[in-house]
């Protein structure tokens, strides 16, 4: 079995910035982009998660910022300059974990990934609560239970969205 620094990553997560360079930025979010922004420059805890009812455009409020770090747009702030929004979708971590520990060792390759001040990372979520509701099946409990150290000490930047409903 591979260690998690022979885990290719860009298989496993999605770089928003290329994707969403060309789109435009959303009309009359700016409110909610720069408390986003506020929180992500944070040192001790720099994830957000952003809450809203179905259907309102969260995941957009995401590519929205991912076009304008792409295009180095001056809403950004200096400390964020440089950075790349990936999402995770959490169906790239759990397909092809078959094996015991393959699961965990991809989940440990994106936390690596994503805390190397290097690659200037910021983690997406979308659907974040299927890791957090006491319903989560073992596997996303699993992915959850590596992923919260990483959090709980600020060593990642983290953008989770879910619905109210949820």
């Amino acid at each position: 079995m591979p260690d998690p620094t022979e885990i290719d990553v860009s298989q496993l997560l999605i770089d928003y910035n290329a994707k969403f360079a060309s789109t435009g930025t959303v009309l009359f979010r700016d409110e909610l982009i720069h408390q986003t922004l506020a929180v992500l420059i944070g040192k001790n805890k720099p994830n957000t998660i952003l809450v809203c009812p179905a259907g309102v455009g969260k995941t957009k409020i995401v590519e929205d910022l991912a076009f304008r770090f792409a295009n180095d747009d001056p809403l950004i702030p200096d400390k964020l300059k440089g950075y790349t929004i990936y999402e995770l979708p959490l169906q790239n971590i759990v397909s092809d974990s078959g094996l015991v520990g393959d699961l965990e060792k991809k989940v440990k390759a994106v936390v690596a990934f994503i805390a190397d001040p290097k690659e200037k990372a910021i983690l997406f979520i979308d659907e974040i609560h299927q890791l957090t509701t006491s319903s989560a099946s073992s596997v996303y409990q699993k992915i959850a239970q590596i992923l919260k150290p990483a959090l709980a000490r600020g060593e990642i930047k983290c953008i989770g969205a879910t619905t109210t409903q949820e």
